[in-house]
């Protein structure tokens, strides 16, 4: 217990001071911008506050490495009123890119879907991508252009699937069991056994995680996967009235001295 709380503390700590940059106007517009450019504009203030609820969380993952997870729910309230944070990695996800036949077929027979064959749904995306003519695929919602995928099979397919985790494989700590289910060779009911090896540390968990993915390893990240996560913030104005969210793509900065970049951002409904 002792330890957690000097986590919590750390954290809270960590947290404080990522708040008062944010506050200070180092980061977004400061609240005194905002009400200079127009006090009624609740437009601007909302988008003040969906920045602020993206940059707390790209803080906590990037600068705290807190497992995404954690984040879903987390609510905090500012000046202009209140964001809601939620999380999770895309390295749980197929790639649509970079993931081979296995790994989109196991996303397909995830789904439940059964108007294709995993096989024949596997083989029209990596036809649709291949070289000489072969189109890439932008958003998940390309999906839609390939033959035989219509748009309730988008989003059926859309909580499996990713175009931002190139390396191909899935971190199994990340994935959805019933993905990591849809392997061939893996047993029923991994459940109990992934969740216990998922809270284990180190080279336990490595162990744990071989063990139950024994001949898999080729689809698998077993070690540090690529941090890349996708962030919705909620956010409503101090005086309440209407939510708005935004969903955003964090990746780790490779050219920048900022913990993250945002590669991807738009507006939900």
């Amino acid at each position: 217990m002792g330890d957690r709380s000097g986590f919590v503390l750390v954290a809270v700590l960590s947290v404080t001071a990522l708040l008062a940059l944010l506050t200070g106007g180092a980061v977004l517009l400061s609240r005194g911008a905002v009400e200079t450019a127009s006090v009624g504009d609740e437009t601007l203030r909302a988008q003040a506050l969906l920045r602020s609820g993206v940059e707390l969380a790209g803080h906590q993952l990037f600068v705290l490495r807190v497992d995404p997870a954690t984040l879903n729910g987390q609510q905090l309230r500012l000046d202009t009123g209140t964001v809601t944070i939620f999380a999770a990695s895309e390295a749980g996800r197929v790639d649509l890119n970079g993931a081979d036949a296995v790994l989109l077929a196991a996303a397909y027979r995830a789904s439940g879907l059964s108007t294709l064959s995993p096989t024949d749904f596997a083989e029209r995306v990596v036809d649709r991508r291949g070289g000489g003519g072969g189109t890439s695929f932008r958003l998940v919602a390309d999906l839609g252009e390939v033959p035989g995928v219509s748009s309730g099979d988008v989003a059926a397919l859309a909580p499996f699937l990713t175009v931002y985790n190139p390396a191909g494989r899935i971190d199994p700590m990340f994935a959805p069991i019933a993905l990591l289910q849809a392997l061939p060779g893996v047993p029923e009911g991994i459940g109990p056994s992934l969740t216990d090896a998922r809270g284990r540390g180190g080279l336990d968990r490595l162990f744990h995680l071989r063990a139950i993915f024994r001949g898999l390893e080729s689809y698998l990240v077993l070690g540090e996967a690529l941090r890349v996560f996708r962030v919705r913030v909620e956010a409503q104005g101090a005086a309440g009235g209407r939510v708005t969210r935004v969903e955003a793509v964090l990746i780790a900065s490779v050219v920048s001295d900022r913990p993250f970049q945002i590669t991807d951002w738009r507006a939900l409904p």
